[in-house]
């Protein structure tokens, strides 16, 4: 029997798994159901090879109401810019700085438990400003700054195997603050900041055959601290701290897209605000960005998602708690709802060791 959601397109988790229920309540569990008119979802032909055949529904989880709620969990210590990533249903936090120094501890949470471990394995390098993404088997961290200032190194993380590896490649030149998102076979570098200079720099790096290329394209705008993501067939890079010109003070408010199938970079609109140090994330078709900096450090808690489709911006109803920047945001799809691990409270200065859960509404 096939199985079908019948959900509209770009209908929320929220409405998705409340219309289920909703379905379950109504006609119960042994009901057969066709998906209407709209052709939505999959059927099995059934005797008379009409669509009424009957669907077996895949059941989401009762997912949290929407808003951004501080967890009774905290990380071992306060830390600030550790690499945050998920492997879809834990969320791993690598590295950072924390009150005694660079850190290699690997930390993972477990959403659904509520509970925070620290594993074994720890970084080869103590490390913290690194770029991160995950590859769905093995998170990669680009640069960084460690003890004797910054990186050019890439490792390798695998939670499967336990270990961390620094790689043969290395970045063209140490940098932080740079970024990194997979996109689907690749991972693309973007940005980052070395010896005073805010990089426009693009590169590509293939984990299968760890090698790195520099993309002849560059940022119209350079930047560090971006938030970067993939829709699929594009790199957006969204915000991050830039020099003045151009931008909204030190914090951009630039939309910058890079087309891989061209190898074109361009300007393609703008945020509500500049912002850099997002703690962001996305569920895949939306890009969230909760928090960040702004021009004068002072921070947000406002949070808006930025609809890639229709290059737009929409300020959630709700706000963060806690002014929180410094990057550090993963997306859990086990749980719909993104996290925010340690960071900077921008109104006192001070490293967190919170941990926010924030359910898009």
């Amino acid at each position: 029997m096939s199985r079908a959601w019948c959900f509209a397109t770009g209908e929320s988790a929220i409405a998705r798994s409340n219309r289920v229920w909703l379905w379950l309540l109504c006609g119960g569990f042994g009901l057969t159901m066709g998906c209407g008119q709209t052709g939505q979802g999959n059927h099995d032909a059934g005797p008379s090879g009409g669509r009424d055949a009957a669907v077996d529904f895949v059941l989401p989880p009762m997912f949290a109401p929407p808003g951004a709620t501080v967890l009774d969990v905290v990380l071992p210590t306060p830390r600030h810019e550790p690499a945050v990533f998920s492997d879809g249903q834990s969320v791993f936090v690598a590295g950072g700085l924390d009150d005694q120094g660079v850190l290699t501890q690997i930390v993972r949470f477990n959403p659904t438990t509520k509970v925070v471990n620290v594993l074994p394995e720890v970084l080869p390098t103590a490390t913290y400003a690194a770029g991160v993404a995950w590859t769905n088997t093995a998170a990669y961290l680009f640069g960084g700054l460690g003890n004797s200032g910054a990186l050019s190194q890439i490792v390798r993380y695998s939670p499967s195997e336990a270990s961390a590896t620094i790689m043969k490649a290395q970045l063209p030149r140490a940098a932080y603050n740079v970024v990194a998102v997979w996109a689907d076979s690749v991972i693309y570098v973007v940005g980052g900041y070395a010896a005073g200079v805010h990089l426009t720099q693009i590169l590509r790096y293939d984990p299968s055959s760890d090698t790195l290329t520099t993309i002849p394209a560059t940022l119209p705008v350079g930047v560090e601290e971006a938030a970067v993501f993939w829709d699929g067939s594009l790199v957006w890079i969204l915000g991050g701290k830039a020099d003045a010109a151009g931008t909204t003070g030190t914090a951009s408010n630039a939309v910058q897209v890079f087309d891989p199938s061209s190898g074109e970079v361009k300007l393609a609109g703008t945020l509500p605000y500049g912002v850099w140090g997002v703690p962001a994330f996305t569920d895949g078709d939306l890009f969230y960005l909760p928090g960040g900096s702004s021009s004068n450090s002072t921070g947000y808690t406002s949070i808006f998602s930025y609809d890639p489709v229709s290059q737009s911006a929409s300020t959630f109803d709700f706000a963060l708690p806690v002014h929180i920047g410094g990057r550090g945001g993963a997306w859990v799809s086990s749980q719909w709802a993104g996290y925010i691990c340690g960071g900077a409270d921008t109104q006192t200065g001070k490293m967190s060791d919170k941990i926010i859960q924030v359910v898009p509404q």
